[in-house]
């Protein structure tokens, strides 16, 4: 997945992070839906129709593990490629002795 290379200003869900109920993952979609049918995948900027898997998502910049904060959601595939091509590479050179 090749991930954009300019970012639009995204709609910034400000929401703690927390392992989160139904409910607060259904407030976390509807907040960052704003006022469009679907939200916008933080990552992959598309839209993450319903029935699909999603993610909340940390600042792409900044990964949970090194204080990000939640940023809005993404396609848990998005999510999980960002993770395991950015983020972890990222964290294991921060914490590397």
């Amino acid at each position: 997945m090749k991930l954009p290379t300019q970012r639009t200003a995204p709609f910034h869900c400000s929401s703690p992070d927390k392992s989160g109920t139904s409910k607060q993952r259904e407030a976390l979609y509807d907040q960052c839906r704003g006022d469009k049918e679907f939200p916008d995948c933080n990552l992959c900027l598309l839209p993450i129709g319903p029935g699909r898997e999603w993610h909340k998502s940390h600042n792409p910049y900044l990964p949970k593990a090194l204080g990000g904060m939640v940023y809005g959601i993404a396609h848990d595939r998005c999510n999980l490629i960002h993770a395991w091509t950015i983020d972890i590479p990222l964290i294991a050179k921060v914490t590397r002795a």
